[in-house]
């Protein structure tokens, strides 16, 4: 087997690391769909906040594993519409994914220098939500390097000249 250095390959494999890492989010969630046939319940709204919040994780994997197709198939042959499919993943649905628990937040994201600073030592002594915040910040930049840098290869690279028949 060969092993190739190039910028798809890269990027599918900075792809594959990120959704991975997703779906280790994502698969406490759908199993909350089947700690209900236990007789676990607990009051009427919290039952169908998790019953939603279970459906939002299917379909994050869902697009965890169509993202995951794409990459393994296309994106290696370097087929230009797989570099859409993964845009309007990183930019449409990435950001739902990664950022649902702190979607509701958006004043940490436009923070100073300083904060920004105390939550990356925050994260580091080990405080659940600073990680969290840090983890999904890098997750999101990973996916934006590797639907970015594959770029020349999908859209500039030599194309085999048309050569005609001779007479």
């Amino acid at each position: 087997m060969k092993i190739r250095h190039d910028p798809p390959f890269l990027s599918s494999l900075l792809f594959t690391i990120v959704f991975v890492w997703i779906a280790r989010w994502v698969w406490p969630d759908v199993l909350l769909r089947w700690g209900w046939k236990t007789g676990h319940y607990v009051n009427a709204d919290l039952h169908e906040v998790f019953w939603l919040q279970s459906e939002m994780a299917i379909l994050s994997l869902a697009i965890i594993l169509i993202g995951l197709i794409v990459v393994w198939t296309g994106y290696l042959k370097k087929v230009r519409w797989t570099w859409f499919i993964m845009f309007a993943i990183v930019f449409g649905c990435a950001p739902i994914l990664i950022f649902r628990d702190l979607a509701l937040m958006p004043r940490n994201f436009f923070m100073p220098a300083s904060d920004w600073l105390r939550l990356l030592a925050d994260a580091a002594r080990g405080e659940p939500l600073a990680r969290l915040m840090v983890e999904s910040i890098l997750l999101f930049l990973f996916m934006v390097i590797a639907v970015f840098l594959p770029v020349k290869s999908f859209f500039f690279s030599p194309r085999a000249p048309i050569t005609r028949p001779q007479p």
